[in-house]
């Protein structure tokens, strides 16, 4: 399996670059949200739109590019150098994940996490 420019899948992992290049770190529901934020206009449907985040989470951590370490809840970045090298291969119609809301998913991810360890 690759990331090629023109699919769902290059779009999530160039939203998951840009969200970690800003802030981090990300719990799997935060890069969901991500990813979400990014199909917005590929896939108007919601409820598509959030099945679609699931299986391409599955996708870019089959690959590598982002995992989860045991009994951690936030996820990694896989390989950085990989990330730079698809985020420098953005969609043309792909804008670049806002700062602020990059950091809002990051924030709403510690909330959750320190909400589980209370």
């Amino acid at each position: 399996m690759e990331i090629s420019k023109s699919d769902a899948l290059h779009i999530a992992a160039t939203a998951v670059a840009d969200a970690y290049n800003v802030a981090g770190p990300y719990d799997e529901y935060g890069v969901r949200q991500i990813i979400n934020f990014a199909l917005a206009d590929e896939i108007p449907d919601k409820k598509a739109r959030r099945e679609e985040a699931r299986a391409l989470i599955e996708k870019l951590v089959a690959l590598g590019y982002v995992w989860q370490p045991a009994g951690q809840s936030f996820m990694e970045v896989g390989i950085p150098s990989l990330m730079d090298y698809i985020a420098q291969r953005r969609p043309d119609e792909q804008p670049e994940l806002p700062a602020a809301d990059a950091r809002r998913i990051s924030d709403a991810s510690r909330k959750r996490q320190g909400a589980t360890a209370a």
